[in-house]
C-alpha cells in the first residue's frame, strides 16, 4: 500500500501514465499524416496519442477528450485548440452550403445541434472520423500473388458535451472508436512513451521514433536478432529531411543528406532515447551491386529474453485489466445505467455492483472471456474468475473502501485510514488484490 515502495507492480503499470499501446496503423502510415498543413499533421498525430492512451483508462464504451488535460499533456497551446480552422473539413463533408451552415449557427447560437465543428481541435477530430488511412501490401502464397488495399478510421461516433461546470458550461468531446481501433489496441499495437515522443516532435523526429519502436518490438517478440535496414530516401524523409536534391541527382545531394541523417541522429535522437533504447547505434552500409554506402543500418542491444517476457506479461496484464473493467462497465451501463449522464455518479453505482455479489455469474463470465483473449488458455480459468470478484464482493462488506471523486479513484488504506489516490480503476483494484491479507484481516 506504501506508493513509494512499488517494486511489487510490473513496470508498465507504474509508468501507465507515459507508457501507452499505440495502434500499428499508426507507425506504418506515419507519413501519409503530411498531406495535411503542418499544424493539423501534428495536432492530428498528438490526438492518436491521446486517444490511445485515454482509451487504456476507457470506462462505459465512449471515451472522453477533454481539450484542457489533452493541451496539458500533449503540451500544446489550448488556445490554440479553439481558434477558426482555415479550411475545415466539417463544410466540406456536408450537403449544405457552407454560407448555410454558417447562418443557421449565427442564427441558432454555437451550442445548438447547428453548431459548425470548424475549431482546429474539431477540424482534427473529423479528420479521424471521416478520412480513412489506405494502405497497400503485397503478399504471396503458392502460385498466387495478390496486392491488398485496405482503410482504416479511428472514430465512429462523436459527440460534442457542455459540461456544467458551476455557473459555466466546459465543452467535453466523446468519441466511440471504431472496431478496428478497438483491435488493433487489443492485439495490434506497439508500446511507445509519450514523454519521449514530445521530446522528439520540436525537432520533427517523432515519426522515426514510432516507426522505430514498431520495427524493433516486431523483431524482438518474434525472435529476430538482425539489424534494421532503410533505404537512405525513406529514411531522410523519416527524420524530415528534404531529399528533393537528392532524387533530382544533384551534386553533392548525396553527401549532404547523409552529414544531415548523421547530425539528427547524433545531436538530437539518440540523447533523447538512449535510456530507452540501448546501445543504438546508426552505420552505413553498401546496398547489393553499389558502390556507395547508402543503406542505414541501424543495431540496438537486444533485451535478455527473461526480461522480454517479463516486459510482455507485464503489457498484457495491464490490457487484460483495461478490457475487463470496460467490458464490465459497458455491460453495467446497458443494463442499469443508461440514461445517467453524470460521471460521477454512474461511476460510483457501478463500483457499488462490482464490489457486490450481484450478477456474479455474468462478471466471472466477462472475465473468462476476456483472459481467455488476451491471455490465452488456464486450467483454473473459473476458478481464478469466481475468487476474484468474490473477493471484491467480500470487501463491499466490511467497508467502502473504493470511490470515485473528482476523475480520481480513492482507495482507503484500511490499516492507516490514508487515502491513496489513482486516475485508473485497474491500478486501484491491483492494489488491494495484492494486499489482499490487509483488507481480509481489516475488522
Amino acid at each position: 500500500m506504501d506508493k513509494t515502495n512499488q517494486n511489487n507492480i510490473p513496470m508498465s503499470l507504474i509508468l501507465s501514465q507515459n507508457n501507452v499501446r499505440i495502434d500499428k496503423n499508426l507507425a506504418f502510415n506515419i507519413t501519409d499524416f503530411r498531406k495535411y498543413s503542418k499544424k493539423d499533421e501534428a495536432l492530428i498525430k498528438s490526438l492518436v496519442i491521446y486517444m490511445s492512451l485515454n482509451f487504456q483508462k476507457n470506462l462505459f464504451g465512449l471515451v472522453d477528450i477533454d481539450p484542457a488535460d489533452f493541451a496539458k499533456r500533449m503540451k500544446i497551446y489550448r488556445t490554440d485548440l479553439f481558434k477558426k480552422h482555415d479550411d475545415p473539413l466539417f463544410f466540406k463533408v456536408s450537403s449544405t452550403p457552407k454560407e448555410e451552415l454558417l447562418r443557421l449557427e449565427k442564427e441558432h447560437g454555437n451550442m445548438s445541434q447547428y453548431r459548425c465543428w470548424n475549431t482546429n481541435l474539431e477540424n482534427a477530430l473529423f479528420v479521424l472520423k471521416y478520412e480513412n488511412i489506405i494502405s497497400s501490401y503485397k503478399s504471396k502464397s503458392g502460385d498466387e500473388e495478390r496486392i491488398t488495399l485496405n482503410n482504416f478510421a479511428y472514430i465512429k461516433e462523436l459527440h460534442l458535451v457542455f459540461k456544467k461546470v458551476g455557473k459555466t458550461k466546459k465543452i467535453i468531446y466523446q468519441y466511440k472508436p471504431t472496431e478496428e481501433f478497438e483491435f488493433s489496441l487489443r492485439k495490434f499495437f506497439f508500446n511507445a512513451n509519450i514523454t519521449t515522443f514530445l521530446a522528439l516532435r520540436s525537432s520533427s523526429l517523432e515519426d522515426w521514433y514510432l516507426n522505430l519502436l514498431n520495427r524493433i518490438q516486431v523483431q524482438q517478440y518474434t525472435g529476430n536478432t538482425k539489424p534494421i535496414y532503410y533505404k537512405i530516401v525513406d529514411f531522410a524523409k523519416l527524420l524530415n529531411i528534404s531529399t528533393q536534391r537528392l532524387e533530382a541527382n544533384e551534386k553533392d545531394a548525396f553527401s549532404d543528406v547523409k552529414k544531415k541523417i548523421n547530425r539528427k541522429f547524433k545531436k538530437t535522437f539518440l540523447p533523447k532515447v538512449e535510456k530507452e533504447i540501448m546501445g543504438l547505434e546508426l552505420n552505413w552500409r553498401k546496398s547489393e551491386n553499389s558502390k556507395y554506402y547508402n543503406v542505414v543500418e541501424i543495431s540496438w542491444i537486444k533485451p535478455s529474453e527473461e526480461s522480454l517476457k517479463e516486459n510482455k506479461k507485464s503489457i498484457y496484464e495491464d490490457l487484460f485489466l483495461t478490457e475487463l473493467f470496460k467490458n464490465l462497465s459497458v455491460f453495467y451501463n446497458e443494463n442499469y445505467l443508461s440514461l445517467e449522464s453524470d460521471m460521477e455518479t454512474k461511476t460510483n453505482k457501478f463500483l457499488k455492483w462490482l464490489f457486490s455479489y450481484n450478477d456474479l455469474d455474468i462478471k466471472k463470465g466477462k472475465y473468462i472471456s476476456v483472459f481467455a483473449d488476451i491471455k490465452g488458455k488456464h486450467s483454473k480459468l473459473e476458478e481464478k474468475a469466481h475468487d476474484y470478484f468474490v473477493f471484491l464482493g467480500d470487501m463491499q462488506n466490511k467497508r467502502r473502501f473504493l470511490r470515485y471523486e473528482e476523475s480520481e479513484f480513492i482507495l482507503i488504506n484500511p490499516m492507516t485510514n490514508q487515502e491513496l489516490h489513482y486516475k485508473e480503476i485497474k491500478e486501484a483494484i491491483k492494489d488491494m488484490f495484492d494486499n489482499k491479507k490487509v483488507f481480509y484481516n481489516y475488522d
